[in-house]
């Protein structure tokens, strides 16, 4: 259907201005709220003389409710959310930046200054190199990981390989080992209050004291030793260190519930040590309210194939040189969150639920000040599909894109894509795509100038619309609210909704996901096949094998007087698959043969299989 707009102006004074109104039986909340504010109702001001004359009182209010630190919007559904907020606040501040998509953040980057950065759930991070220098023959790095202290390392990766940590850090795998011992240490330091000085660096360089103790930032020393130069390109693939990454139990948060400090992937506790961090929001969180969300995040739901997960669910990480806007958009977009702002100026939000509640507002005409109506899609952009970006576990905690939710409304397939990087499973992340297309499939959106009465909508995510007279009403959702006209009036944009779009029943909503499946890349050098040793003449010794799999493979012989002799190398001319070794001393010889990558990825040697040979 197409889109049609009504502009409708309902209760307005021909003067321009309303000198009293009646509030109904359900207005009472803003009564009290101006009494508690120290303010009179604006119904009993009507008459004053400087009322009449222009002087706000709606603006007295508005000074005495402190707004949130976002924009003029105090109230923030889904709808707003998804909007581009670090896009708006690119204009305001050009420094500013978008939310970095997870795998960006595996990366170990050197620059002189490089944004902190804060995590919450279980997530995989990498970080700035913050020390990178020589010692002893053997490279030392810092990597930082995050700000604030890491509950548990669950893991370590070097490059995208999970390595094994051993006694003092050792790296226990076969591929970093060289002559027998480990060529790299990890020593993870996790931020907590009385962190020491890393002992790994802090015992290689008389520069870096007892002092430098990294107080507050989690991340790792590392020391990468230079292994013996037949095992180099195995060590060290890429030709240096590799990139070192974690997955982490990250940030610990508050629980009113039991007034614990501890680990969780909970949504209303991470979303409420945000808004109360310093290096978060900075404010004031109603914490009654948080306890209540608590419990709505841990409530159980299933996905399609049986498994259960808690209900709203946070695991990523946000960069320090992101705007709040940014941060709280990605934190309310992944559990569809409303914010808004209590009475005494605390934030406040809900989670989303499943149930429609009953309304506890109404709005009727003679709330209405004006009001545009826009019924339909706008035919040039029938969106009936979103797709969710989020963060998927099996694909290395790096971004993944869930199956499209589409809603089948004979129209051709037109998708849109969200990111929402704090989602850490699929069938949050389909849950959360319906979320977004509410809005996008809403029979009506309005924005309404109210009176005064829209005060009692402030901290309400739903309210009920009766404007029967021009064929609307219905439960609708607010977007947002905010004061207009200097505090006169209070805006509030809102689209409808119905039951069917808050439920969720994933046995037939919840679309089958793509499997993804690990597959580990093989860098081995295959052995040589059918390595035979003998002596043609005196004094010589021929070695002979198979040719290898790989006409890019490179050939050695080695040999050494049986059986204890020092070995000696030869390089094989590209291509040949024997090489005959002259003027040796009469004596009995082991041989042996090698195959390698032209950057000196080196496989095993194999010894053949007439050792030893006797040269005469």
């Amino acid at each position: 259907m197409g889109r049609l707009k009504r502009a409708v102006a309902v209760g307005l004074a021909a003067c321009g201005f309303v000198l009293s109104w009646s509030i109904p039986a359900q207005a009472d909340p803003v009564s009290g709220l101006l009494a508690g504010l120290g303010l009179v109702p604006l119904n009993l001001l009507a008459s004053s003389p400087l009322y009449l004359f222009g002087v706000s009182i709606g603006g007295a209010v508005a000074a005495a409710l402190p707004s949130l630190l976002f924009n003029v919007a105090v109230t923030a559904g889904v709808a707003v959310l998804n909007n581009a907020f670090a896009q708006k606040s690119k204009a305001l501040r050009p420094n500013a930046v978008e939310q970095a998509n997870p795998g960006s953040r595996l990366v170990n980057l050197r620059q002189p200054t490089q944004p902190r950065t804060r995590s919450y759930g279980l997530v995989r991070i990498g970080g700035p190199v913050a020390f990178w220098q020589l010692a002893d023959g053997a490279r030392y790095v810092i990597v930082l990981l995050m700000t604030g202290r890491i509950d548990l390392f669950v893991a370590h990766f070097l490059d995208d390989r999970e390595v094994t940590l051993g006694s003092g850090g050792l790296v226990q795998d076969a591929a970093f080992q060289s002559g027998g011992n480990s060529m790299v240490t990890i020593e993870a330091f996790d931020g907590a209050p009385g962190q020491v000085s890393p002992p790994l660096i802090n015992n290689a360089f008389s520069e870096w004291t007892d002092d430098h103790t990294l107080t507050g930032i989690a991340g790792a020393a590392l020391r990468f030793e230079n292994p013996i130069p037949d095992d180099f390109a195995t060590v060290y693939p890429s030709g240096r260190e590799p990139n070192y990454s974690a997955l982490v139990r990250a940030g610990r948060c508050f629980d009113p519930r039991n007034g614990s400090t501890a680990y969780t992937t909970n949504a209303a506790l991470i979303i409420a040590d945000w808004i109360v961090s310093p290096d978060g929001l900075g404010q004031d969180v109603d914490w009654d309210i948080v306890a209540e969300e608590a419990d709505v995040a841990e409530q159980t739901v299933i996905d399609r194939n049986g498994n259960s997960f808690p209900r709203w669910q946070l695991c990523g990480t946000y960069g320090f040189n992101e705007t709040r806007e940014s941060v709280r958009s990605a934190l309310g977009i992944a559990c569809d969150a409303f914010f808004f702002e209590t009475e005494v100026g605390k934030v406040g939000f809900r989670l989303g639920r499943e149930a429609l509640p009953n309304p506890a507002f109404t709005v009727t005409a003679e709330h209405v000040l004006s009001a545009t109506i826009t019924e339909g899609t706008d035919g040039t952009s029938q969106v009936n599909a979103i797709e969710v970006v989020y963060t998927e576990p099996a694909a290395g905690y790096r971004e993944h894109a869930a199956p499209a939710y589409h809603v089948d409304d004979g129209a051709p397939f037109q998708a849109e894509t969200v990111a929402a990087y704090f989602v850490p499973n699929g069938n949050q992340a389909v849950r959360v795509a319906k979320t977004v297309m509410r809005s996008i499939v809403a029979q009506y959106h309005v924005q309404l100038k109210l009176t005064l009465f829209g005060l009692a909508l402030r901290t309400e995510r739903f309210f009920a619309l009766d404007l029967s007279v021009y064929g609307v009403s219905g439960v609708f959702e607010i977007e947002d609210w905010r004061w207009v006209d200097d505090g006169l009036a209070v805006q509030v944009t809102a689209y409808s909704v119905n039951a069917n779009a808050l439920t969720f029943d994933a046995a037939t909503e919840e679309p089958a996901a793509s499997q993804i499946t690990s597959i580990e890349s093989s860098a081995s050098v295959p052995d040589p096949t059918n390595v035979t040793a003998s002596s043609p003449g005196a004094g010589q010794l021929l070695a002979d094998w198979d040719d290898p799999p790989r006409i890019s493979l490179l050939s050695r012989v080695r040999y050494r007087v049986n059986p204890s002799g020092d070995w000696f190398a030869v390089s094989v001319p590209s291509g040949q698959s024997y090489q005959l070794i002259t003027g040796l001393a009469a004596d009995d010889y082991d041989v042996e043969v090698q195959l390698r990558t032209a950057t000196g990825q080196a496989g095993n040697w194999v010894a053949a299989s007439t050792n030893p040979v006797t040269v005469s």
